[in-house]
C-alpha cells in the first residue's frame, strides 16, 4: 500500500484541506479512514474516509478548519507543516490493516498572473538557471548554493528530477521547472509545492493549471546594436496573455578560452545585459540562465547584485561618453522581494583616482512585486579626468541592495594627427613595401570588409554567430592592457563594452605562432588565435596593423582615442617589436 499525503488552501484560507491519496491496495479492500491532525494550526483531530470504488485506489478529502491563518508556502517563507495522522483500511473479511505516521505538508498558491506568475496574488519573478552535473553530486548542496546566489528557480530535465532535490527545494524556497512532461502518477506535483511548472510551453501546466510562454535569447538578439542599459523585452512579448519567460541566457560559446577568467567575465557581462533586460520589462515572467557555471563560478558573487529578489537598475542610453556631456539616466528599483520599502536611493560615481560624485533622491516608496522609477538622475561628466573608466553604483539607502556600472570617459577634444616619420596605410602596394624597406615605421588600417575573413563580434552568443555567417569568427578582446599603445585608452586585460563599435567595425585577423607574441589585443580563442592589433618588424621597417577600421569610426570618441594612442606609440621610441616578419610573409597573412 501507498499512502501521499499533501495539503490545499480553501477559498476562506483559515481552513484547509488535506488529501490522502491511497494506492496498491489489496484486492479486498473496501474503506479507508484516516484522522488527521496539524498541531502548530489547530489542536483539533479531523476525520475522513472514503469507501473504494477503483480496484487498489481511493482518496480521502478532509476539511481541517484552523485557529489562524497557515502560511502559503513561498521562496521567502518555505513553511512546511508536520501533519500526524493514523487510521485504517477496512477489508472485506472484517480485517483493519493499521495506518499510522508522520508527513510534512504545505500550502502553495502559486499561480499565473496575466503574463506573471504570482504566489497568493503577489507577483513572483522567476530568476532560475538550468541545473548541470554538479546537481547529481550532491542535490541538497547545490539546491543552497542556487539559493544563497540570489536566484529562485531550478530547472531540469525529467530524468534529473528525484524526490530528493523536490524535498531539498521544499525546504529551502526554490521552485522546480521540469523541461518535459513527467509521470503524474509518480510526481504528485501538489504534494511538493517546489514543483511549479512541468511540460512544454504553451502545452505544459504550471500549479495552476495553465500554460506559459518561452522566448530564447537566441531567437530574438542580433546584437546588431551598440549595448545600453534601456533595452528590454516589451516587443517580444506585445500581446501576450501568457505569462512569459525568458530562456537560453548565457548559451555561450567562447572557444578554447571558454574556461578562462576573460571567458567567463564576457559571459557574465552579456548574461546581465539579458537578465536586466528582463527586469526592466513591465510585468514580465522572468529568465532562466541555460548554464549554472556563471551562478556557481568565480563571478557568482557580482551577479547576486543583479540576480536577486531586489535589483537597482540604471536606465542609460550608453556606456561610452565625452568629458563634455551631461550623462541622464533614469533609475529603477525590480523589487519582488517580501518587503517594501520607504527609503532614498543614492547613485555614486567614482573615477579610478577615488574622485567621488552622489545623487541622492527623497524617500520613494518601492511596494513589492513591482517595478518602481524612482525619477532621473544628471551627473556633469566635465568634472572627471578623460582617459579612465568611471563606476555608477545604484543603490538603496539603509539596505543591501546595490548594482554596478561601468562607463568609459574618453576627452572631447582628442587630436588625431598623423605625426612626422609615420605613415598610415590603407593596402599593402608597392608604396608600403617600399616604406618598410627602407626602414619607416608603417601603420597598417586595412578597409573594412576588405580582407577574406569573417567580420568581429563581440557577444559570445553561438546560434546567432552561426546564424550571421559560416564560422564563429571571434568573441570578445582579450588585450595587454599595460601595452604603451593603450596609454589613454582605458581598458583591463579583458575587454568590455568600450570595445563594442571597435569590434563589430573589424575583421580580425589569424596570426601564425610567430606573431603571437606581437598582438596587443586579440579575439578568445576559438581555436583559430586571431588579431584585432598587433605589432611587427618588417625588414628593416616597423608596423603596426590593425583589423579594426578606425578610419571609418573617427566621430567616435573611443575610436579616436585608440588612432591618437596608435600614432603616439608609432613615433614613440618604445615602438620596438619583438615579432619579426618578411614582406612576403605580411603579405601572405592579409591575403
Amino acid at each position: 500500500m501507498k499512502l501521499q499525503i499533501w495539503g490545499k488552501l480553501t477559498e476562506g484560507n483559515q481552513t484547509v484541506r488535506i488529501i490522502a491519496s491511497f494506492s496498491e491496495l489489496p484486492e479486498d479492500a473496501a474503506m479507508c479512514r484516516l484522522y488527521v491532525r496539524l498541531p502548530e494550526l489547530s489542536a483539533q483531530e479531523y476525520y475522513g474516509e472514503a469507501e473504494i470504488y477503483t480496484a487498489g485506489k481511493a482518496e480521502i478529502s478532509i476539511l481541517c478548519p484552523c485557529d489562524e491563518m497557515p502560511v502559503i508556502w513561498s521562496e521567502f517563507a518555505p513553511k512546511i507543516y508536520t501533519l500526524t495522522y493514523h487510521g485504517d483500511v477496512v477489508r472485506a473479511v472484517n480485517e483493519c490493516e493499521d495506518i499510522l505516521g508522520e508527513e510534512g505538508v504545505a500550502f502553495s498558491a502559486f499561480r499565473p498572473l496575466g503574463t506573471q506568475f504570482a504566489v497568493a496574488g503577489r507577483p513572483v519573478f522567476i530568476r532560475g538557471v538550468m541545473a548541470g552535473d554538479e546537481l547529481e553530486a550532491d542535490e541538497r548542496r547545490y539546491v543552497k548554493n542556487i539559493k544563497r546566489r540570489g536566484l529562485n528557480c531550478i530547472s531540469v530535465t525529467p530524468g534529473r528530477l528525484s524526490a530528493g532535490l523536490l524535498d531539498a527545494a521544499d525546504r529551502e524556497g526554490i521552485y522546480i521547472k521540469v523541461e518535459g512532461n513527467i509521470d503524474p502518477e509518480e510526481w504528485t506535483a501538489p504534494k511538493h509545492p517546489s514543483l511549479v511548472m512541468t511540460g512544454h510551453p504553451m502545452s505544459g501546466y504550471t500549479a495552476g493549471n495553465t500554460t506559459w510562454m518561452e522566448f530564447a535569447v537566441r531567437d530574438r538578439q542580433d546584437y546588431s546594436d551598440a549595448p545600453d542599459t534601456k533595452s528590454d523585452h516589451r516587443e517580444d512579448v506585445y500581446g501576450c496573455d501568457y505569462p512569459t519567460l525568458l530562456t537560453h541566457v548565457g548559451e555561450w560559446r567562447t572557444g578554447a578560452e571558454r574556461n578562462t577568467p576573460a571567458a567567463e567575465y564576457l559571459g557574465l557581462v552579456c548574461c546581465r545585459e539579458e537578465m536586466e533586460a528582463a527586469l526592466r520589462t513591465p510585468q514580465f515572467g522572468g529568465y532562466i540562465l541555460q548554464n549554472d557555471a556563471a551562478v556557481l563560478g568565480r563571478a557568482a558573487k557580482v551577479m547576486r547584485e543583479f540576480a536577486g529578489a531586489v535589483v537597482p537598475l540604471l536606465m542609460m542610453k550608453k556606456y561610452v561618453w565625452s568629458a563634455d556631456e551631461l550623462l541622464t539616466a533614469t533609475v529603477l528599483i525590480a523589487n519582488y522581494s517580501d518587503e517594501k520599502y520607504f527609503e532614498r536611493i543614492s547613485v555614486t560615481a567614482t573615477d579610478e583616482t577615488g574622485m567621488r560624485y552622489t545623487k541622492m533622491s527623497n524617500r520613494i516608496r518601492i511596494n513589492r512585486g513591482s517595478l518602481v522609477s524612482t525619477g532621473e538622475i544628471t551627473i556633469p561628466l566635465d568634472q572627471f579626468t578623460p582617459g579612465q573608466s568611471i563606476e555608477l553604483q545604484v543603490s538603496i539607502d539603509d539596505t543591501e541592495y546595490r548594482n554596478h556600472y561601468t562607463i568609459w570617459l574618453f576627452s572631447d577634444s582628442i587630436t588625431v594627427k598623423v605625426p612626422p616619420h609615420v605613415h598610415v596605410s590603407r593596402r599593402l602596394d608597392e608604396r608600403t613595401k617600399n616604406l618598410l624597406a627602407n626602414g619607416k615605421k608603417v601603420i597598417y588600417i586595412p578597409k573594412l570588409n576588405r580582407l577574406p575573413f569573417p567580420p568581429g563580434w563581440f557577444s559570445p552568443l553561438a546560434s546567432q554567430a552561426a546564424a550571421h555567417r559560416e564560422e564563429v569568427a571571434s568573441a570578445g578582446v582579450v588585450c595587454d592592457s599595460h601595452h604603451p599603445v593603450f596609454a589613454h585608452f582605458p581598458t583591463e586585460d579583458t575587454g568590455d563594452f568600450q570595445w563594442w563599435n571597435l569590434v563589430h567595425n573589424s575583421t580580425p585577423i589569424p596570426v601564425p605562432e610567430l606573431l603571437k607574441s606581437g598582438c596587443m589585443a586579440h579575439a578568445m580563442d576559438n581555436g583559430i588565435f586571431k588579431a584585432y592589433l598587433g605589432e611587427c618588424a618588417v625588414g628593416e621597417g616597423r608596423l603596426i596593423f590593425s583589423a579594426i577600421d578606425l578610419l571609418i569610426q573617427l566621430d567616435r570618441p573611443e575610436a579616436r582615442q585608440l588612432y591618437a594612442d596608435i600614432l603616439s606609440y608609432a613615433a614613440s621610441d618604445a615602438f620596438r617589436p619583438r615579432a619579426v616578419l618578411t614582406y612576403d610573409e605580411l603579405a601572405e597573412l592579409f591575403s
